[in-house]
């Protein structure tokens, strides 16, 4: 018996959003498999279970090795490995660093510490936003806090406005919300 192996070339990374938005909200490969079947992929493709799972599957595999780059996003404009286009660049990273304001408000309202992230699960259940992008939410919260601390105080509305839009290469309405 031989194994059934598929092999796709190409130069630029495809990214699904819709893929990307349920990974981006915390669902595992599983749980968005089931809510894509409910939406009517299969029927609309054609496709069968198994090809939608081994699909998503392949997208969550891109996307974890995606993360990293999204954590300095000005790194993925020169990375080799995923080419995107400049259009689908910013639209990832502006997906990857929205927020929900009723988890911020959640998680700020909390002192900030390694106790925080324990508290997490409590934020999840309270606000109904799946434990993982709590997760991101605090992490973003903190690589800002620890950039604020690093620039001296001396204008920190500068310096926030500045991380957000050119670190993180967020478009100028997004990076207020960091800062306001």
């Amino acid at each position: 018996m031989h194994p059934d192996v598929d092999i796709y070339v190409g130069n630029y990374t495809i990214i699904d959003q819709e893929v990307f938005d349920l990974w981006i909200q915390g669902y595992s490969v599983v749980e968005a498999v089931q809510v894509l079947q409910h939406r009517g992929e299969l029927d609309t493709w054609g496709a069968t279970l198994e090809l939608l799972t081994c699909d998503t599957s392949d997208h969550y595999r891109t996307f974890s090795m995606l993360e990293k780059l999204l954590l300095t996003p000005v790194k993925l404009a020169e990375e080799w490995t995923f080419q995107l286009e400049p259009a689908v660049q910013k639209l990832v990273i502006q997906k990857y660093y929205e927020f929900d304001d009723i988890v911020i408000r959640e998680i700020i309202g909390k002192k900030l510490s390694g106790r925080t992230r324990k508290d997490l699960d409590d934020v999840a259940e309270k606000t109904g936003v799946l434990l993982r992008s709590c997760s991101q939410y605090t992490e973003e919260i903190f690589q800002e806090h620890t950039q604020v601390n690093r620039s001296n105080r001396t204008s920190i509305r500068t310096t926030q406005q500045n991380y957000a839009e050119n670190l993180l290469k967020l478009k100028e309405e997004l990076s207020s919300q960091f800062t306001d």
